[in-house]
């Protein structure tokens, strides 16, 4: 069976293709939702979309199945469009199979650490996760948040969403809050106008922020009226802001609570100012939030909220035939044992039995010492702990304890975003076999430090 997202990408390049045109942004979206759900109807899509239902089913939906007939010479309709595209695709894959042999695959693969590039088939989706972003993305006024630890694949995640969002002709704005300077943190009046700055700069538009600041009415008031007033009327379309890294901002509480508390007012805009509404929403960050923040003005308790999952034995099965391994059922019982289904250290272990031929058994056995291929890793972490000794004390509480552990609020949101440690509430556990058999025999290293 094929994917909503597989048939969505076969249709929009064979329209490209047979046309040299392209869907517009109401006809990608009508598109997707019959793909995703046959059963909505025209009037239920119109609704979301903030459409009539008569523009829907009398203009959009004809222009998109005469397209989707001309291409074919086959007449495809509501009704029959995903049955019409998934015979289409199969009888594409059957005609012109894969012709990358998992060798070939190999080499186009990137040591693991960085995001994954959009066209590589390392990439391992945890659905739904991915299809109910897109979903997300696509609703006015959309409010999208990602948290999951560290190396989880958040980034690679984020940019598949701009990538949709492209497909759909949505003007994007990426910001990694790693890369603000450190001086910008500590001073809100620069930070404000940097980040409209930036966000003029990626969306090709004439700066007039001086137009519009206005220090009687101070940063916050002037940025929203920039957005506002100038940012998004300029953009004949909806536009996609992706926020990454925004955990950088909670070791500011000054700054986070005013920049949490406008991200949450401009989403409750959308409720009564029909121009927020092409305002589409996503935040990424890599622990929850640990500052105080009133319920009323926090975006973490509104929109939808999604965790990044570790990888079931499943996917982790995928993956290794990704690279050309067939895992048999001792190895994947190991490899889901010693490396809880990161993502990140199931890549690097695959990656190396692979690129430098090493069985998965000698990695298993030499996964802990100073020269295993997970050394490098596990020293950013124990260099991590031992750079923040309430740290290094919480964590070896957990990895002495024989039950799950209580631990301080911050203190465990922290430690969760290192992936050291599984929470339930604030009890801690520790998160795999890998950092449960190193930190134990690295005791004596972090007490000496």
């Amino acid at each position: 069976m094929h994917s909503t997202q597989d048939l969505f990408d076969f249709a929009l390049e064979s329209i490209k293709n047979k046309t040299q045109t392209e869907l517009n942004y109401i006809q990608k979206v009508l598109l997707w939702e019959v793909l995703n759900n046959p059963q909505k109807s025209y009037g239920k899509i119109a609704e979301e979309q903030n459409y009539s239902e008569r523009y829907i089913s009398h203009t959009i939906a004809p222009q998109l199945w005469e397209k989707l007939t001309s291409v074919w010479g086959e007449k495809i309709g509501k009704k029959n469009c995903y049955v019409q595209l998934s015979n289409r695709l199969a009888q594409k894959k059957q005609l012109y199979p894969s012709q990358l042999s998992p060798n070939q695959q190999r080499i186009s693969c990137q040591l693991p650490g960085s995001p994954i590039p959009l066209e590589s088939p390392f990439y391992i989706e945890r659905s739904p996760i991915e299809s109910k972003c897109y979903q997300e993305i696509l609703k006015p006024g959309g409010l999208l948040r990602i948290t999951s630890a560290k190396k989880m694949g958040k980034t690679s995640l984020a940019q598949r969403i701009i990538n949709r969002a492209k497909q759909y002709n949505f003007p994007t704005v990426y910001i990694s809050l790693n890369l603000v300077e450190s001086q910008l943190f500590s001073s809100t009046a620069k930070f404000w106008r940097w980040f409209c700055a930036n966000l003029t700069r990626q969306l090709k538009l004439e700066s007039q922020l001086d137009d519009y600041w206005d220090e009687d009415m101070g940063s916050l008031v002037s940025c929203t009226a920039y957005v506002q007033d100038y940012i998004l009327p300029a953009i004949d379309s909806p536009i996609l802001l992706v926020l990454d890294d925004v955990n950088q901002l909670f070791s500011f509480p000054s700054l986070s609570h005013e920049f949490l508390a406008l991200l949450r007012s401009w989403h409750e805009q959308t409720n009564y100012n029909v121009i927020w509404q092409n305002l589409r929403l996503v935040t990424v960050n890599s622990t929850d939030c640990y500052i105080a923040l009133d319920v009323n003005k926090s975006p973490f308790t509104v929109g939808l909220c999604l965790s990044l999952p570790r990888f079931t034995a499943a996917q982790v099965e995928e993956l290794a035939r990704q690279y050309g391994v067939q895992l048999s059922s001792t190895e994947l019982a190991e490899l889901m044992s010693l490396l809880g289904g990161f993502p990140y250290l199931v890549n690097l272990a695959l990656y190396h039995s692979v690129f430098d031929d090493i069985p998965l058994t000698e990695l298993f056995s030499t996964a802990t010492s100073e020269t295993g291929i997970f050394s490098q890793h596990l020293h950013e972490q124990l260099n991590y702990l031992q750079n923040y000794p309430e740290l290094e004390t919480g964590f070896q509480q957990v990895l002495r304890a024989q039950a799950p552990v209580e631990l301080e609020q911050v203190l465990a949101f922290k430690l969760k975003s290192l992936g050291l440690v599984d929470l339930n509430e604030t009890t801690a556990t520790v998160s795999c076999q890998l950092y449960q058999e190193y930190f134990s025999y690295a005791t004596q290293l972090i007490i000496g430090h």
